[in-house]
């Protein structure tokens, strides 16, 4: 996802599968993770403490799935900064997809 660019056409615009929405100085990007299994509860438990993460903005992870949404503010963060906060703290995702 480096070098990912959202070009603002209105209020909203899609870039390589990246969704953008610009609200008042605040660009939410909403990135599509593939899960290698679905998470448990110890992942839930890490994904409540990440909540408190400045940028992060929402999860989105339906339990029978094995895809997972994060929603940020790419005003704070980028899309490889996001991955590599999963990752560290034990989730497993594979690479983003394209929407």
């Amino acid at each position: 996802m480096r070098g990912v660019r959202c070009e603002v056409l209105g209020a909203r615009c899609e870039v390589l599968g990246v969704r953008c929405e610009v609200l008042d100085s605040m660009t939410k990007v909403l990135l599509h993770f593939r899960l290698p299994s679905p998470l448990s509860a110890a992942h839930l438990e890490r994904l409540a403490e990440l909540r408190g993460v400045y940028g992060i903005l929402r999860f989105d992870h339906e339990p029978a799935s094995l895809s997972f949404d994060v929603e940020y503010d790419a005003t704070r963060l980028c899309a490889d900064e996001v991955a590599n906060l999963l990752r560290r703290n034990g989730l497993p995702v594979l690479p983003a997809l394209a929407a």
